[in-house]
């Protein structure tokens, strides 16, 4: 009678034990297909198809001088005056009016799916995305040559080009002193905050 007993108790214990593991087994399952986590991959693929996005410009409009001469041989510094003569007979200069823009904005190509986390708010499951850093792209210039006068014993054949250099770089610049990297990088989160993504979960964007 003991073992008959015995032999009893066993067998309930092992049915509540595979009762409990197939309950445990059965809500995990339903959980799962319950509860479809948004996944990072087709959201940054969704992102990166937007490339190069350009959210702030800057145009510019001024007169340039440009100057160029060329320097004095090594073995004639020592001689006095030497300095100021090659500057006289070589000197180039050119003033030129310009106008131009410069603009600035993030490559989002350059997302990652590390840069994308995932949180639980009162509203459900959010989305947040680091961007990459804004930018400025080269300068687009257009020069129209007002004077040019070559020098005596040499012509710079190439100091417009240098003129048009000297542009982009005071237009850079300048564009810069007005805070273009700072305006690109908040047009950029209001300008992607109103894009619809495939996503479950709210998306959201910061630097």
């Amino acid at each position: 009678m003991r073992r008959t007993r015995s032999s009893l108790g066993a067998l309930v214990v092992i049915t509540l034990l595979i009762w409990a593991f197939g309950l445990t087994t059965g809500v995990l399952i339903g959980r799962v297909a319950r509860d479809p986590r948004p996944q990072a991959a087709p959201l940054v693929a969704q992102i990166r198809q937007l490339g190069e996005l350009h959210t702030a410009r800057c145009s510019f409009r001024d007169m340039v001088e440009h100057k160029s001469f060329r320097p004095v041989p090594r073995w004639a510094r020592s001689i006095p005056g030497a300095e100021d003569l090659a500057r006289s007979v070589t000197a180039n200069e050119v003033l030129v009016s310009a106008e131009g823009v410069v603009e600035a904005g993030i490559d989002l190509r350059r997302i990652g799916e590390e840069d994308v986390t995932e949180a639980s708010t009162a509203g459900g499951r959010v989305l947040r995305v680091r961007l990459p850093r804004a930018s400025v792209y080269p300068a687009e210039v257009r020069l129209q040559v007002e004077r040019h006068r070559p020098g005596l014993f040499w012509r710079d054949a190439n100091i417009v080009p240098d003129a048009e250099e000297e542009v982009r770089r005071r237009f850079t610049q300048a564009a810069l002193r007005t805070g273009i990297l700072e305006a690109a990088e908040r047009n950029a989160v209001q300008a992607l905050s109103r894009l619809q993504f495939a996503s479950a979960a709210t998306v959201e964007f910061h630097f």
